[in-house]
């Protein structure tokens, strides 16, 4: 049995709830607070600027948060961050789904306030996050929930992959290494290789194909823009253009 599918003995739907309402609990405000200050930090003329002002107050925030979740969250054995409080599970690291939020607002954090520490951190974050990936998964590899999991009957969600690949993305604005674009188009490719259907169905939520799901479509149109927009080739484009027009039709 798969360490995901381990963690996942409630009926799927509602384990798929409680890891979602769950997850904000990690690092919803510091996730919001560092995406808000790296918006403004995007633009050419806020760059050469310090943060300060609303910015500044937002970026306090990213970085309380970002404290905190190492704070109480931290698994100094495993040297990653657990799923829950005191999580005393036989596997009990942070999915995908759970740590994300985190990863954003290191990457944010970073993007707002370049300093070396900062993108030190983000480097840390995007490497171990890597150990994400199952190689197993056809056709050619995609993020497993659990950090570890192998084999190519790994049950995976196309939506987590995105919103990694995206996390991915921001950790390349943060640092420029393209290591880490790399990995956001391993991510769009596996969900446009696996969970895109077209036609009447659109984006399949996950690899069990019980259903399709519309936040599933509408993070892989993201990741594939901002792949493309960061350097990605003309692929990406016309790939979340597929996406686009589907769900305009």
């Amino acid at each position: 049995m798969h360490r995901s599918t381990w963690r996942r003995m409630t009926p799927i739907h509602t384990a798929r709830y409680c890891r979602r309402m769950y997850s904000r609990k990690i690092a919803l405000f510091a996730a919001v607070a560092a995406a808000l200050v790296a918006l403004a930090a995007s633009s050419p003329a806020y760059a050469s600027q310090r943060v300060h002002g609303a910015s500044a107050r937002f970026l306090t925030l990213a970085n309380q948060g970002i404290r905190d979740a190492r704070t109480h969250w931290w698994n100094p054995g495993e040297r990653w961050y657990n799923d829950r409080l005191n999580d005393g599970d036989r596997y009990p690291l942070a999915t995908v789904w759970s740590i994300v939020p985190l990863f954003e607002a290191v990457d944010g954090a970073a993007i707002a306030d370049p300093a070396k520490a900062k993108r030190k951190a983000v480097r840390s974050f995007a490497n171990f996050a890597e150990r994400y990936w199952n190689g197993g998964l056809q056709p050619h590899g995609g993020y497993a929930p659990y950090p570890g999991d192998r084999g190519a009957d790994d049950h995976v969600w196309f939506d987590d992959n995105s919103w990694w690949g995206l996390a991915f993305v921001d950790a390349y604005r943060a640092t420029h290494n393209r290591r880490y674009l790399g990995d956001a188009q391993r991510a769009s490719d596996f969900v446009d290789a696996r969970g895109w259907q077209g036609g009447s169905g659109g984006m399949w939520w996950e690899t069990q194909y019980t259903g399709h799901s519309l936040e599933a479509l509408g993070a892989a149109s993201a990741l594939a823009a901002e792949v493309y927009e960061q350097g990605g080739s003309a692929k990406y484009r016309r790939r979340a253009l597929k996406y686009i027009r589907w769900a305009d039709r």
